[in-house]
Parts: structure tokens; C-alpha cells; sequence
């Protein structure tokens, strides 16, 4: 439990001003005095009308009006016409330190905390004193992750008054806010002594003793607060919370059922319920629930909208959308609609999302937030350059938008920077340290630096503050399995399983963990459950053919695909499976049927087109591969290793002007792409072109990729063509050593050894190459150089 939470329970009561109504007088006039009366009254209207005049014209006497209108909207929960009153007033008195207080209160009731923050900081300055403002900006210092600033405010008020209970639970909140428990657990048990029949009190020395693991003592002050407000939702809440975190799944459906009891017309009762049920995996029970609150609202629209919310905390996205959608029909609400926008963005429907945001841009185009969409959605369109430098330009603006710094994070991670993108994602969590996204992200790039224990951690994060999500024990297990360690995998992945049986994303985990222990036959067994359980089964098709690549039997593969084609419709995705398998096998024309029958059932998909093009070039079909490959990226122009493949097969062939072009093309796609960069400096030195750009491309892919043998022998063919034998002839005899079969480090390792007189290394070197399937001009030029020697 978080400072944030016990935040926004503030338990400060509000003033109150009566306003007694004046009395009014009558008077009996005798006809006889009739004329008399009348001059008096004519004076006494002038009058009245003069001192109307007067106080029309004395801006405290105007100040004071404001105030009063204020209040009363205040009194009524009209938070934001008493906003308009209070910013009258001071308006009317720049001096008028309540003024300003009133107006921070209403505003922190808007939510708007950056203005009650200018407003209770306005105030503490005409007043320094002013104890409420103080408190009152202790608070937004809380939420906005800066406990200690909020201690400071907090002390300050103390040394005036120690026995302030409300300076004295925004310490211990603060406190809280900084991890310091014990202490929080002191001034929470002060303010008791101040208020001991404050039910807030209870709860919050509760959540400070579950901190320190005093759960006993919690569970008796949770009950004791509840005894003291059962008509609270949190007394119900958080006993259940405990309850649950103690593996006391029945306690605490007990005693939530028990406040929808009691408190039948409570959302958030009835929202904590279902809330419980989905995370115990009954989401039949769960929709029971909140159908009862569908049945009994008074306001349609905003129920749901809070429906929305829920399952947007649950990362069920696509029923967050229908809730906000229904809650739209039933009224227009900006708020909402910005709901709508950020959940189209999340399940990646740029189109709808754009449908939704551009009338909120059009009624105001400077709107941070949905500026921030708009950016979003260029993201989401691969228009990744348009999307950092409008989402820049919102953090800057705007540094606190968790929104913002997320997706230019993911800007950033998508054209390959991954260092600013883990740095966006680090500024996600300064403003809020439980933004689980941001965790979740931090893993995975952890994952692709090769760090499973960064990883690992992350995870662990996202599990602690989402234990219902299934991303972070999906992300705790990969990485568990990237150390190696394949107990703590196990571990992960039978602590998944409570909260999500029969999820085929941990069948297929199950599956790789089998694997690493080499029980093969409980590997397969999980991979079948994932195919029948898969809502898409390609997605596990791709992954059982790794399956079996990666142990080498590509036969066993095979056997299985077909015998699965015979009972299921096959797919596009189940041919370019066993295309792969084909082609491991060096079966080429089966691997061409294969990948043919994947495009006659969709002739958009790019992989297909790949392997067909393979399945040519095996065959020295290099006419048809090169049509294969371009329809592939003509599919699919992003596609990094589909270039790749094509500037490879150019150069192999002798084409390399073309291979200059797709190696470029491919650079503009991944500007740090190692193979990239390696594959256009070896073909600028095959070509005697740049050779000082060349040593630039192939020194940066080595400096990423330092044990790759093809892209230390693309730097030492550099060094060869400038002269600089002596830096090429150990790489080469390292990429000997790593690869023994490679043709083209054969090639070169006798190139060199010839231009040093070493006729009989040379000789050897390119005998090798030519045995070893050495192709186009480079063959011809090992056989020339072995003719001539």
C-alpha cells in the first residue's frame, strides 16, 4: 500500500459559514401621513441605491460576496462553479490568503493539482502560518512522488501545534511515501492518540503494519476501524486485501460479500468483489457482479465508464472498450472519450483511435493529452521520426505525462535507440513508480540486451504491483530461462498457473522448460495443449517449429505438421512451417510446394515469399529467388531481414551495385543493424569503394557483435583492401577457429596469406573455400589465384 492511496483519504474536515437571514420590518402608515411617507421612502430608496453604489464600488465588500458564492458552491459539491466564485475573489483581493486556500481545496477536488498547488503555495505566502495550506499542499506533494517535501510542510506545522492530527497523519503518510515504515508506524500510532475513535486512523496503522509484516496487528485494526464506520468501503477493503495476501481466498470473498450487503448501493463494494473474483479466475462470477450494478444505476454513463476501468486495470482492453463505448452513448463526456482513445492505442487500432481523438483536437488543438495520442498513433502507424518529435515536444511541455514518455520510449525502441528509449521508460517511473508498462518494457529490453537478472527483477516488479497479469510471469519465466536457471522457472511458472490455468502462453513456457531439462516427450505434450488451447494456433505453430529446428530434427517436424494438416484446416502459417522444416532438411522442392500452397491461401504473406525465394536460390533458381525476395519486401518494406537476404544473394552473384542498394535499404530500416553494416562495408571493399566508410560500418557492427565470425571477417577484408594485413590476418584466424567451414573466411585468410608470400597457408586456405561451396566471382577468383600460383 502506497503513500498515493492513503493520500487521497484526507480526512480534514471543511469550514462551514452560516449566513443568517436579515429581518425584515414592517410599518403601518395612517392616510393622513400617506405624503410624508412616500418622501421617506423616496429617500430611503436613494439611499439603499447609494450605499449599492458604494459597496459595488469597495472591492472587499465585492470579495467577500465572491466568497460567500463560494462556499455555498463548495457546501453543494459544485466544486467547479466554486472555483470560478473563490478565483473572483481574489481576484477582487490578490492579498486574501482564505481566498486562495478555498480556492486550492476546490480545485484539489477537480482534480487539478498543479493549480492547488500555485493556489495553496499563494496562500502560504500572504500567510506562512496558514496550517490548511500547508497540509493542503503536503498532500499534492504526496501524490506527486515527493514525500519528502511533503514531510517538511508537515514538521512545519507540528512546531506550531504537535497535537495537529492532520499535520501529524500527513507525516506519517510521508513516511510511508519513503518506505520508512517503522516510523510511519510511530505517528500513525500519535495520531490514534489524538482521534482514537478515527477510523482512518486504524486503516492506515494497519497498511503500515502489513509493511512491516505485523499482520496480526493489522488484521485487529482493519477490524477495529470497521467496527467503529461500517458503512466505510475501505474497512471491507483492506481486510480483504490482507486476507488475500495471506492466500485467504475465502476470508476475504467473505468479507466483501459482506459489504455489497451492507453497503448495496456501493460501486466500489460491488467493483473490489468482482475485483476479487477475476483475479481467482472466475470471471463468470466476476460479470455477475457487476451485472447487479448495471441493473440499479442512476447514471448509466459514468457506471460505465468506471466498467472501463476496471478492465483496463485488468488488461482486458478490448472489454474496457465496449464499457466506454456504452457509457458514450448515454452521454458526451471528453474524459471518457479520452478513455476510448487510449484504449484503441493500447490494443494497437491506430484507425479507431484516430476516429475518436481528431474531434478532440479539433475542439481544442492545444490539448496536451491528445496531443500526446495523436503522437501515439503515429507510432502505432510506423511513422516513428513524426512520432518523437510530437511527443517530445508534449514532454517537454508536459514532463510529468506518463503517456507521453511511454510512447516516445517506444518511439525511440522501434528506430532502434534503445538507450533513450529505456530512458523514457525510467522517466515513466519517476513520475510514478508503479507504472507496471513501464516495468514491463524495462524487461523486455533487459531480455534483448542479454541481461535475464535486469530482466528478472523487472518482472518480479510487474508481478508485485499486477499479480493477476499474466506479462509479468510470462516475462519472470523468459528470463528465468535465460539465466539457465530452470527451478526458479518452474518456480514462476506453477505460481502463474494459480492464477491462470490453462493460458497456452505458459503451455508454451512449460513447453521450452521441458526442453531445457530434455523431457522431451512432456515437451511435446505442452506443446500440443498449446496448439488445442491457442485462440490462434499459429502463433504456437511458430514456435513448435523452433521447437524442433533447435533440436535438430527437422523430420520429427515434419511427421508431426502433417499428421496435425490431416486434422485441422490448414493455414498459411502451418505451409510456411513446414517450408522451414523443408528447407533444414535441404528438401528444396518440397520446401517450394510448401511455401506456394502458404501464398495460394494468402498471397500477403511476406515469410512465405522468403522462403520460396530461399528454396529458388538452393536450386540456383537466383532469377526467380531475387523476384521471390523483392515481393517479400514490396509485403512487408520494413522487413529488416528480408533486404538482407536480398542484398546477400546480389552480392553472392556478383551483383553489387544491387547489393550496395538493398544493404543501404536495410541501413535506413535499422541504422545499427550489425549485419547491415557488415554486408555493405565487405561489398564497398569488394568493389575497392569508400574504404574509409567501410572501416567505419564494419569497426561499429564488430564493436556490437564482437564474437561474430561473419562480421570480423567483413572488418579484416576491410583491413585487407587498405593495406592493413597486419590487423586483418588475426581476426581472420579467429573467425578460422570459431567457423572452420566458412568459405568466404577461407577465402580471405588465403588472399591475405598469398599477398604475404605465404603460398602454401594460401593454398591450403582456398582449396578450402572452393571445397566448402565458395560462389560466384570469389570462387572464380580463388581458382584463378590457385592457377597462378
Amino acid at each position: 500500500m502506497h503513500a498515493r492511496r492513503l493520500a487521497a483519504r484526507t480526512n480534514e474536515a471543511g469550514r462551514s459559514v452560516s449566513l443568517g437571514n436579515l429581518p425584515g420590518r414592517g410599518m403601518a402608515f395612517r392616510d393622513a401621513r400617506r405624503v410624508l411617507v412616500w418622501a421617506r421612502a423616496g429617500a430611503l430608496v436613494v439611499l439603499c441605491l447609494l450605499c449599492l453604489s458604494a459597496c459595488n464600488r469597495d472591492p472587499i465588500a465585492r470579495r467577500d460576496t465572491f466568497f460567500r458564492k463560494g462556499q455555498e458552491y463548495a457546501r453543494t459539491r459544485k466544486f467547479a462553479q466554486a472555483a470560478i466564485e473563490f478565483q473572483n475573489a481574489v481576484r477582487m483581493d490578490p492579498k486574501f490568503a482564505e481566498g486562495y486556500h478555498q480556492l486550492g481545496l476546490v480545485n484539489t477536488e477537480l482534480g487539478r493539482l498543479p493549480e492547488a498547488a500555485r493556489a495553496f503555495s499563494r496562500a502560504l505566502e500572504l500567510n506562512p502560518e496558514h496550517a490548511g495550506s500547508a497540509l493542503g499542499l503536503g498532500e499534492i506533494y504526496l501524490l506527486g512522488n515527493a514525500p519528502e517535501r511533503s514531510r517538511e510542510l508537515a514538521q512545519q506545522v507540528l512546531s506550531r501545534d504537535p497535537n495537529d492530527f492532520s499535520a501529524r497523519l500527513l507525516l506519517a503518510k510521508s513516511y510511508m511515501g519513503e518506505k520508512k515504515f517503522a516510523l510511519a508506524n510511530a505517528e500513525f500510532e500519535r495520531a490514534q492518540q489524538l482521534q482514537p475513535d478515527n477510523p482512518a486512523v486504524y486503516l492506515a496503522l494497519g497498511i503500515a503494519q502489513v509493511a512491516l509484516g505485523k499482520q496480526s496487528l493489522a488484521e485487529a485494526n482493519f477490524k477495529r476501524a470497521r467496527a467503529l464506520d461500517p458503512a466505510r468501503v475501505e474497512t471491507y477493503q483492506d481486510l480483504a486485501s490482507l486476507y488475500f495476501g495471506q492466500h485467504r481466498p475465502a476470508d476475504a470473498e467473505q468479507i466483501l460479500t459482506e459489504g455489497t450487503q451492507a453497503l448495496p448501493e456501493s460501486r466500489d463494494m460491488h467493483l473490489a468483489l468482482a475485483d476479487l473474483y477475476v483475479r481467482l479466475g472466475e470471471g463468470p462470477r466476476a460479470q455477475k457482479v457487476l451485472e447487479a450494478l448495471t441493473l440499479h444505476t442512476k447514471d448509466p454513463a459514468q457506471l460505465h465508464s468506471d466498467l472501463g476501468d476496471f478492465w483496463v486495470a485488468h488488461n482486458e482492453v478490448s472489454r474496457a472498450v465496449a464499457e466506454f463505448q456504452v457509457s458514450l452513448a448515454a452521454q458526451a463526456s471528453d474524459i471518457t472519450a479520452k478513455k476510448l482513445v487510449s484504449a484503441y492505442i493500447t490494443l494497437g487500432n491506430a484507425a479507431e483511435a484516430d476516429r475518436w481523438n481528431a474531434p478532440l483536437l479539433k475542439k481544442n488543438p492545444k490539448d496536451a493529452q491528445a496531443k500526446s495520442f495523436a503522437g501515439a498513433i503515429a507510432y502505432l502507424n510506423g511513422n516513428f521520426q513524426e512520432a518523437t518529435v510530437v511527443l517530445r515536444g508534449i514532454v517537454a511541455r508536459e514532463p510529468q505525462s506518463l503517456f507521453a514518455h511511454y510512447y516516445l520510449g517506444s518511439a525511440f525502441l522501434a528506430q532502434g535507440d534503445r538507450q533513450s528509449a529505456k530512458t523514457e521508460f525510467f522517466e515513466c517511473l519517476k513520475n510514478d513508480e508503479n507504472f507496471v508498462h513501464a516495468y514491463m518494457r524495462l524487461a523486455e529490453l533487459s531480455l534483448q540486451a542479454r541481461d535475464p537478472d535486469a530482466a528478472f527483477q523487472y518482472a518480479a516488479k510487474v508481478i508485485s504491483l499486477s499479480p493477476w497479469m499474466a506479462q509479468g510471469y510470462l516475462l519472470a519465466a523468459d528470463a528465468a530461462l535465460g539465466k539457465g536457471d530452470t527451478a526458479q522457472a518452474e518456480q514462476v511458472l506453477r505460481q502463474a498457473d494459480r492464477i491462470a490455468a490453462g493460458n497456452f502462453l505458459f503451455a508454451e513456457r512449460w513447453a521450452e522448460l521441458y526442453a531445457r531439462k530434455k523431457d522431451f516427450p512432456r515437451a511435446e505434450e505442452q506443446y500440443q495443449h498449446a496448439l488445442e488451447a491457442a485462440p490462434n494456433p499459429d502463433e504456437v505453430l511458430v514456435l513448435l517449429t523452433r521447437y524442433y529446428l533447435a533440436r535438430k530434427e527437422p523430420a520429427k517436424g515434419v511427421e508431426y505438421l502433417q499428421r496435425y494438416a490431416q486434422s485441422h484446416t490448414p493455414t498459411a502459417a502451418l505451409y510456411e512451417s513446414l517450408a522451414q522444416l523443408f528447407l533444414e532438411r535441404r528438401s528444396w522442392a518440397e520446401a517450394a510446394d510448401a511455401s506456394q500452397k502458404a501464398i495460394v491461401l494468402d498471397s500477403h504473406r511476406a515469410p512465405a515469399f522468403i522462403y520460396l525465394g530461399v528454396s529458388h536460390e538452393r536450386q540456383s533458381q537466383f532469377a526467380e529467388a531475387e523476384r521471390d525476395y523483392r515481393r517479400s519486401i514490396e509485403l512487408d518494406p520494413g522487413n529488416l531481414s528480408a533486404c538482407l537476404i536480398l542484398a546477400d544473394l546480389y552480392a553472392r552473384t556478383g551483383n553489387f551495385a544491387g547489393a550496395n542498394t538493398m544493404f543501404r535499404q536495410a541501413l535506413k530500416i535499422d541504422p545499427n543493424s550489425p549485419g547491415a553494416q557488415a554486408g555493405l562495408a565487405r561489398v564497398l571493399a569488394d568493389t575497392n569503394q569508400d574504404l574509409n566508410y567501410a572501416l567505419t560500418l564494419a569497426q561499429s557492427a564488430a564493436g556490437r557483435v564482437p564474437e561474430d565470425p561473419g562480421v570480423s571477417d567483413a572488418l579484416a577484408w576491410v583491413y585487407h583492401k587498405k593495406g592493413m594485413d597486419g590487423l586483418a590476418l588475426p581476426l581472420l584466424q579467429s573467425c578460422i577457429a570459431k567457423s572452420p567451414n566458412s568459405p568466404s573466411c577461407s577465402f580471405h585468410l588465403g588472399l591475405v596469406y598469398l599477398q604475404g608470400g605465404r603460398a602454401k597457408e594460401a593454398r591450403h586456405f582456398l582449396q578450402i573455400a572452393i571445397r566448402n561451396g565458395l560462389e560466384g566471382p570469389d570462387a572464380a577468383l580463388a581458382r584463378q589465384s590457385l592457377e597462378t600460383q
